[in-house]
């Protein structure tokens, strides 16, 4: 059935942790006495309420995969934004984990049979969001409604990216570069454009950019040599090169670090994935990326987290309590130790090669 929505209202903060702690606590309940109990009984909501009435009331609870399938082929912005964030409820609710792999079977499927009409209306969301933002920066003053779009837009997109790749889908991930238009590359620009642009406000949607880029190049070499020419690198040093100087006393602040600590360890992670020796080009990728890597703010990782413990047993007390700012250095150490483990092996191979030709050119070698 088409759906035909109003004007877009945006849902109040805590509706999606009201939706997730009471599809929790509903043991085996139908999840309409939750949609009925949350979202029915907030009035504004028009438009949220709209796209859930077709989900979960007019097919079968059993069959809503399906029809988050299709409303996720929806012309409609508003549509797929507000089905992409009721798949995230999904997720956080352990009797419900199935349905956004269901739901990512079905669309594989479709895409295999159909030119992959999700690829394509990926790309379509990011050329739309894409056009916001140059919008914005063509306008001196800038139109509150087009940023909105525009991060509504990429976030869209690069949720559903992440679906489509998640536990490594390699047909997926070969159709995000081949179908048109390169998606890879529009990531990559995307995140490169947050990291010129940095403040906080783009911190979710820099996120996003980096968990996708993730799953598009796990495994992937092709891929991952896209992102490395899409700057990918140079984003990365300026969000490793952020400062945090928030006091744990201010409840927001430490909010803002926990997100930042968990931003940089994805680019660590995604640094990791583009390390990994899955081609013979490997080496030769891994070396151009150490050569960008800016190797101080790796360092600096390590050092800020020995520096207030000077001995081994008060850091093993800092790790215990502060557990992302040991990620952090567990993930910073494991990248080192790999573009290490690339050069040494580089250097190793070129004296091997330098040793067979001075032995090929001898006039002592026996023919």
């Amino acid at each position: 059935m088409p759906l035909i929505l109003g004007e877009s209202i945006e849902p109040p903060s805590n509706c999606h942790e009201k939706i997730v702690k009471l599809l929790k606590t509903k043991n085996g309940d139908d999840v309409r006495a939750v949609l009925n109990e949350v979202i029915l009984t907030l009035k504004k909501l028009k438009d949220l309420v709209e796209v859930v009435k077709n989900i979960l009331y007019l097919n079968d609870f059993s069959n809503k995969e399906h029809t988050i399938f299709h409303l996720l082929q929806s012309q409609n912005n508003e549509v797929i934004f507000q089905v992409v964030e009721l798949l995230k409820c999904f997720e956080k609710v352990p009797k419900e984990l199935e349905a956004p792999k269901k739901v990512q079977e079905m669309m594989i499927s479709s895409c295999e049979a159909h030119d992959n009409v999700y690829i394509v209306q990926v790309h379509r969301l990011l050329r739309e969001a894409e056009a916001h933002i140059k919008y914005n920066t063509n306008h001196s003053q800038n139109d509150s409604t087009e940023i909105l779009k525009s991060k509504k837009g990429f976030a869209a997109a690069l949720d559903l990216i992440i679906l489509l790749c998640d536990w490594q889908q390699k047909d997926m991930q070969d159709a995000m570069r081949n179908k048109g238009s390169n998606i890879v590359n529009q990531v990559s620009f995307i995140f490169f454009y947050i990291s010129k642009h940095w403040d906080d406000t783009k911190i979710n949607i820099a996120q996003k950019a980096v968990q996708a880029l993730i799953e598009m190049c796990t495994g992937n070499y092709t891929n991952q040599e896209i992102a490395y020419k899409g700057q990918v690198i140079a984003s990365i040093n300026v969000i490793l090169r952020i400062q945090t100087s928030y006091h744990d006393d201010n409840k927001e602040k430490r909010k803002l670090k926990y997100k930042l600590n968990r931003l940089k360890l994805s680019c660590l992670e995604l640094l990791e994935v583009m390390l990994e020796e899955i081609d013979e080009k490997s080496s030769s990728l891994a070396n151009r990326i150490a050569n960008h890597l800016k190797m101080e703010s790796l360092r600096a990782e390590l050092k800020k987290s020995w520096k207030p413990t000077h001995s081994c047993a008060a850091l093993r007390d800092f790790m215990c309590c502060r557990k992302k700012e040991t990620s952090l250095v567990m993930r910073s150490y494991h990248v080192l130790r790999r573009i290490a483990d690339y050069k040494c092996w580089t250097k190793q191979r070129s004296k091997m090669e330098k040793c067979g030709n001075i032995i090929k050119n001898s006039p002592r070698v026996f023919k």
